[in-house]
């Protein structure tokens, strides 16, 4: 696949423009597409720092690992995404949610990857009571990205 070859191309020293975002996409892509990079998952799990450890960063980054073990069939990273999930679920609020509607999405689709479906209800729950009446999610107004995410992290839900 010409895309897949695309972004192979411009990883450089085993990330995509030295960016947590960047490679953890790149990474979440590829396994989606059967593609493996071992390199990429070595280099987000060996440049974790606290200048990362924000709940939507760290979600990210647990997808873009977990989703590359599963298609590698391996665990070299479980410890590390547990513990990191862990984290994440510590840091959510009393009423299931997180601080912002894109934030919550990520966190619980990482979550929901790691194994964590059972302790979810009241974040689904959360987001659930969240909808405006038109049917979009936003944390003040419409928000096409947040609505997506949340159709995304519903289906998810849903099949897990």
């Amino acid at each position: 696949m010409s895309s897949v070859k695309w972004l192979l191309a411009r990883k450089r020293k085993n990330s995509w423009n030295k960016d947590v975002y960047d490679t953890s996409y790149a990474l979440a892509a590829l396994a989606d597409t059967g593609t493996q990079d071992r390199d990429g998952c070595n280099w987000l799990y060996e440049h974790y720092c606290p200048s990362w450890e924000q709940v939507g960063t760290t979600s990210l980054l647990i997808t873009a690992l977990k989703k590359q073990d599963n298609l590698a069939k391996s665990k070299d990273f479980e410890t590390f995404i547990r513990e990191r999930a862990e984290w994440i679920l510590s840091k959510r609020a009393n009423d299931g949610g997180w601080q912002y509607i894109s934030t919550s999405n990520l966190a619980i689709q990482a979550l929901l990857l790691t194994g964590f479906k059972d302790e979810l209800e009241p974040s689904i729950r959360w987001l659930l009571k969240n909808v405006h009446e038109n049917g979009s999610w936003g944390n003040q107004t419409d928000d096409v990205n947040a609505t997506a995410l949340t159709l995304s992290t519903l289906g998810l839900y849903n099949k897990t």
